[in-house]
């Protein structure tokens, strides 16, 4: 079974588990935080089979870039060959259709940099 990692900042911040636990905060938002929390584990208990679990539960954004997709949260993530490990890098509230440039952006520099700094 595959382990996860979260992306750390250089500080050792972790901006995906800050994002999550300021959900639980939010009154209205506690089941976006539950739904999130289930998503992940199962990602971890399933690998990339979860769309037999969940449907539509992640789909692929190119260059080893995946969207985790629980209610109206989504959560970027990638696999380590190295570590063999699913890397959560970032989470957003989704309010547009298309996930917009700056949140795969924000993904796809936490990518490169953790497969640099590791």
């Amino acid at each position: 079974m595959p382990t996860l990692i979260f992306y750390e900042t250089k500080s050792g911040a972790c901006p995906v588990q800050n994002f999550l636990d300021d959900l639980i905060n939010v009154e209205h938002k506690e089941s976006q935080y539950l739904k999130s929390d289930l998503f992940i584990k199962q990602l971890k208990r399933y690998g990339f089979d979860i769309n037999q679990f969940q449907s539509k539960a992640i789909k692929p954004f190119g260059e080893g870039l995946w969207e985790l997709k629980p209610g109206y949260i989504r959560i970027f993530f990638y696999y380590s060959n190295r570590y063999r490990a699913f890397v959560i890098l970032h989470a957003y509230e989704k309010d547009t259709e298309q996930a917009p440039p700056r949140e795969v952006a924000i993904a796809k520099d936490r990518q490169k940099e953790f497969e640099e700094r590791k």
